[in-house]
Order: C-alpha cells, then sequence, then structure tokens
C-alpha cells in the first residue's frame, strides 16, 4: 500500500493519484490478494541484442539485476564564459563530465553484465556563454550479482567525493532508487531448460536485461 503513496514521477504524482484518475481504487489493493498461485513466469521480449547476435530466439533468465539510480548535483558561482579565467573556475560541467566517464570506465572495467548510464542530465540555466551554477545528472547501474553489485556501486561515491573536492565543487547525490537483486526459482529454472532440452530449442542462461 505505501508504495501507492511514496512513488512519484518527475511531476510530484503518486501512483495512488494516477490510478484514481483511470477509475482504480488503491484502497483495495488487498481484495486482489491470491494464495492459489504456485509460481510467476514472465515470458519477455529481449531489449537488448544479446539473443540476436547469438542468432538464438530463446534464453532462461536466472536473475534480475539490482538496479541503483543516483541523482548527482553540482554546484558552484556562475559566472560568464569569457570574463573568468580557466584556472580559477570552479565550473560544475567539467565535473559532470568527469563523474560521467568514470562511473561508465567503472562498468566497462569489471565487463558484462555490468551496466552504467548516465540517462539524465539538467543544466542550469543551460546557456551556451554562462558557466553554470549548478549541473544534475542521474547513473543508472546494474548487476545481478549481489557482491559484483556492491564493487559495482560503491566506488563512484568516492570518485565523486575526490572529483568534486579537487574542481572546488559542492557535492550532493542521493539514491533515488534502489532495487536488490532477485534470483530465478531454482526449480522453474530446470523446468524451462529441461523443457527447452525436451523440444531441441537452444537456448541461453543469462540475467535479465530489464
Amino acid at each position: 500500500m505505501e508504495d501507492c503513496e511514496t512513488v512519484v514521477d518527475d511531476a510530484g504524482t503518486p501512483i495512488s493519484a494516477a490510478m484514481r484518475a483511470h477509475g482504480f481504487h488503491p484502497v483495495r489493493i488487498a481484495e486482489v490478494a491470491r494464495n492459489n498461485l504456485a509460481g510467476f513466469i514472465e515470458r519477455h521480449i529481449e531489449q537488448r541484442p544479446i539473443l540476436e547476435n547469438a542468432a538464438l530466439s530463446v534464453a532462461v533468465v536466472d536473475a534480475i539485476p539490482h538496479i541503483r539510480h543516483t541523482e548527482v548535483t553540482l554546484t558552484n558561482v556562475s559566472n560568464h564564459a569569457d570574463a573568468f579565467p580557466m584556472a580559477i573556475r570552479a565550473d560544475p560541467m567539467p565535473g559532470m563530465i568527469e563523474i560521467a566517464a568514470a562511473a561508465i570506465a567503472h562498468a566497462e572495467a569489471l565487463g558484462r553484465p555490468t551496466v552504467t548510464t548516465v540517462g539524465q542530465c539538467s543544466i542550469d540555466p543551460n546557456a551556451p556563454a554562462i558557466i553554470p551554477p549548478s549541473a544534475t545528472f542521474t547513473i543508472d547501474a546494474r548487476h545481478p550479482d549481489p557482491e559484483a553489485a556492491k564493487a559495482l556501486h560503491d566506488p563512484p561515491n568516492e570518485i565523486m567525493d575526490w572529483i568534486a573536492a579537487k574542481r572546488g565543487l559542492a557535492l550532493n547525490h542521493r539514491q533515488t532508487l534502489d532495487h536488490p537483486p532477485c534470483q530465478s526459482d531454482p526449480t522453474l529454472l530446470d523446468a524451462m531448460q529441461a523443457a527447452a532440452d525436451a523440444t531441441n530449442i537452444p537456448r541461453l542462461r543469462m540475467a535479465s536485461g530489464t
């Protein structure tokens, strides 16, 4: 129930308001609970090219990755692009670029199935000849293995602190999403793999690319 009020979109609208707008009643969610399900299998079209590149049509998904979203804001004093010498600037933009590049490089160094994406940026005032007072951006980092996810998620925080201090920038970062990894049920995995083998369907076993 609490998700209906705490999960909101970019405009701050909670799920409950969106449900009511379409004729659904959040307070009645408990009425649809079921106790007669042994398990749940979702068929999903792959959103990446792994199967296509392998010339296969089926994969058995053994995990859903740990997904962490971090919102990063760098701030300092705005100035005119021409009037302020490079040597004494504290410009949030190079800081953002350096942090983003470091986060991507860290994921690349860890290798597959690690993925990190810098997907949303907001620059104030977003003008061509102004050193901006702030830059805000998001980092989406994912890995299906709990220990590997820790190695993915922890170092970028230290990197951000170091880059911000080096460039004289105020730094604020907060987690906006943190979904732990979920391992698929072993019994269901065995059943799906046995079914593929029995029908001679070549398949991969891999984590979901949600």
